[in-house]
């Protein structure tokens, strides 16, 4: 909330013109923000890299929204999972398998080993393992939600859309930020943010950050422990060389661990009864005998490498990732029956490769020309399933699976002036995917004793092969230096997939050791906006309106003791989205927006419909009996709410004894369904947030204190549908706490 900053620290957090991913040099290059008018109450000129280079965000041919570094520390941004504070468009849910985005109804399957439809890079690099979502971060410096297909340059499934993360560049003038704070549910929390000049050439900074939960939010009536409580801890270091003048080199390292509070529910959804003819024991308790949870690690490295040559900039980007998943356990009937718990042990091993060689800033014609190699292996070993034969288990069975993919691509485009205020953007990208699964049963047991398996004859390898050519299509004309329309067609694809094993023999006997693999999924889409900032550069509107059709979506089908992948056919989602900011003075600001979104399935033949099961007598026993020969053609798509919307108000006001700050945020989401059948929904919520603050004159000092949910709007955060039951995970209720900040 800070208008001003000690010199060092302005130093640290310059990163305007930081690419997404390390920039290349003439990115560094940049000039500052220019702020209009003259009295400094206008707003301030936003670069961002939505096309792989540095440009005006008015500028760009596609629907951006953005988030600054100090705004999103204080309405509570630390990862991708927080995003729809500021950006409606965009949810998130915290599965039993990890995280899943959204943008626009647009999600994945958010199943174990499938890659998102919406792809996050942080710091240029590609985070393909769901688990890695719920990274967080103390040192970011800018956020970007890419919403719509962009599959020409950034490829690797981002048919729905590209969340881009950027951290603080290293600065060469020492400095350090430390905040400590406690909050309720005796949460403790800690972060420190230095960096310094090693030499003329060299730079390095460090971020890390911890937080831990005395309490969880809710009671597990079934084994007596808390529900809902975690941890988490992250390292982040950065070592920037300026080789000279033309080069520099940036390598990063990161180190992550989390036990995510959000994943450790799992009760049965209200209204219905659990296996054990129980009901809900309050909204935030559990009533299970396994404790279900997980603990998530990511270590990550990455390497990347600019150069400015006199024709042209070259960049390179490695990076390795290995994350697990570990401590996995699952409660699938939601009840304090020992009927089916599975426990999981997760590890993702991912490589990448970027080259791009794109045209110097400035230049008349703007081209980029890239390949890009990807390498990954998503095993399970050993996936432990311990089942009691009412669930169709007759004991424990133990299961390894390796579900490797390589991929290679080669995209470029191209932007031409067709006259002075009108320009053409034409890109592609070609992209090979090759994925295989290997599974194989090393024991099953039924009371101690091996038994006989139902599908040892049966394939345990298969394997496919998907190649796509995507393709954009834009035209964009400014009318004035404040006023910009454009047009645009895209394609966006994603590839074929393995979903685990249905783990229960007898329900694979038939069907074989796994189901077979989804088809792509692929989406045209059609999107036409204006970008304009009016009232003397005061007020910042851009609106967007966007229609996709799109081909079989991918979706996951949750079984007793595993998941299964299915195509839902084809559906049509339209919708309008509008972002505005309004620079009152210098002192108060306005950021806002409004999404409204009708996602519909066109044709979805024979999709996971339920109904309770009950008895003779007509009573519910519990547990679900899935029914066929219906279509779920008009049905809403799941995660796709109707109208949402967001309001951030920041004023920032200074006196003599330092700087008082408020800022407020307000989001609206009203409601989505889960499930195809439109029959499990997330009610409407309004969620309101604030924090208070005062800084000393000088700007080394800030306590805050912040509340989260102060309506205590009690909301589903993700589910699962299972013959076993509907279970609900709840998301987080009213949080609070202060934080005392030191600036040197």
């Amino acid at each position: 909330m800070r208008t001003t900053l000690p010199h060092h620290i302005c130093a640290g957090l310059v990163g305007v013109g930081l690419g997404f991913g390390a920039a290349p040099a003439f990115a560094q290059d940049l000039p500052p923000p220019t702020v209009n008018p003259e009295d400094g109450s206008g707003l301030e000129e936003i670069i961002v890299t939505a096309q792989r280079r540095s440009e005006r965000l008015q500028d760009v041919p596609i629907s951006v929204s953005t988030l600054g570094a100090d705004l999103a520390r204080d309405i509570g941004v630390n990862a991708p999972s927080d995003l729809s504070v500021a950006v409606p468009a965009v949810t998130f849910q915290t599965t039993v398998n990890g995280g899943g985005i959204t943008i626009r109804g647009v999600g994945g399957t958010f199943g174990i080993g499938d890659e998102p439809p919406n792809a996050i890079y942080v710091d240029g690099v590609y985070q393909a393992s769901a688990p890695a979502f719920l990274s967080g971060f103390n040192n970011i410096e800018r956020i970007e939600v890419l919403k719509g297909p962009q599959g020409t340059l950034f490829g690797r499934n981002a048919s729905g859309g590209v969340v881009q993360v950027v951290t603080r560049k290293p600065s060469h003038d020492t400095g350090l930020e430390a905040m400590v704070g406690y909050g309720n549910f005796d949460t403790m929390e800690g972060s420190l943010y230095a960096t310094t000049g090693l030499s003329e050439r060299l730079a390095v900074d460090l971020a890390i950050a911890a937080r831990d939960m005395g309490d969880g939010w809710g009671h597990n009536f079934g084994n007596g422990r808390d529900a809902y409580r975690g941890n988490s801890l992250s390292a982040r270091s950065k070592l920037l060389w300026d080789v000279d003048d033309h080069t520099d080199v940036t390598l990063i390292g990161l180190y992550s661990k989390a036990k995510p509070a959000e994943a450790q529910g799992g009760q049965i959804w209200p209204g219905y009864v659990d296996r054990a003819g129980g009901t809900g024991r309050g909204f935030y308790n559990t009533n299970t005998n396994e404790q279900t949870g997980y603990t998530i690690e990511q270590i990550q490295g990455s390497l990347t490498v600019n150069h400015s040559a006199p024709w042209a900039d070259l960049i390179s980007i490695t990076s390795y990732d290995y994350t697990r998943n570990y401590r996995s356990i699952y409660d699938q009937d939601g009840s304090p029956l020992n009927l089916l718990a599975f426990q999981v042990y997760l590890p993702f091993r991912t490589w990448t490769q970027e080259f791009r060689i794109q045209s110097l800033s400035g230049s008349s014609i703007n081209w980029i020309l890239g390949a890009y190699i990807f390498d990954n292996e998503t095993e399970a070993a050993p996936i432990t399933v311990r089942g009691a034969a009412a669930a169709g288990f007759g004991g424990a069975y133990n299961f390894e699976s390796s579900a490797p993919t390589q991929s290679v691509a080669g995209f470029g485009q191209l932007t031409v002036p067709l006259t002075e205020r009108t320009q053409l953007t034409l890109g592609a990208r070609y992209t090979i995917d090759d994925k295989s699964l290997d599974i194989e049963v090393n024991s099953v047991n039924s009371g101690g004793a091996p038994i006989p398996l139902p599908f040892s004859s049966n394939p345990r390898h298969d394997h496919r092969t998907d190649e796509k050519l995507t393709y954009r299509l834009a035209l964009d004309h400014k009318f004035s230096d404040d006023v910009m329309a454009y047009a645009s067609y895209s394609t966006g694809f994603k590839s074929g997939a393995y979903g685990l094993v249905a783990l229960n023999p007898a329900a694979t006997t038939a069907a074989g050791a796994f189901a077979p693999p989804v088809t792509p999924q692929t989406v045209d889409a059609y999107e036409a906006g204006i970008k304009s900032e009016l009232l003397d550069r005061r007020l910042r509107l851009n609106l967007a309106g966007f229609y996709y059709d799109f081909n079989n979506i991918q979706l996951r089908r949750v079984v007793p003791g595993g998941t299964v992948l299915l195509n839902a056919g084809t559906a049509r989602m339209k919708g309008v989205d509008a972002d505005i900011t309004w620079q009152a003075s210098s002192a108060f600001s306005i950021q806002g927006a409004l999404s409204y979104l009708d996602g519909k399935y066109s044709d979805f033949p024979n999709p996971p419909y339920f109904r309770p099961t009950v008895n003779a007598a007509g009573v519910a026993t519990g547990g679900l009996t899935q029914f066929t020969g219906v279509n779920a053609k008009g049905n809403r798509t799941v995660n796709s709410p109707e109208w949402v919307a967001s309001l951030i108000g920041n004023l920032a006001i200074p006196t003599s004894f330092g700087e008082v700050g408020v800022v407020g945020s307000y989001e609206y989401n009203d409601g989505y369904y889960f499930d195809a059948q439109n029959l499990f929904k997330s009610p409407s919520r309004n969620l309101l947030n604030l924090t208070t603050s005062w800084t000393s004159p000088d700007g080394s000092y800030e306590i805050s204190g912040w509340v989260k949910n102060i309506l205590s709007e009690k909301y589903i955060g993700s589910n699962n549908i299972s013959a076993l039951g509907p279970l609900y995970w709840a998301a987080a209720p009213r949080t609070y706490g202060v934080r005392l900040r030191v600036t040197m």
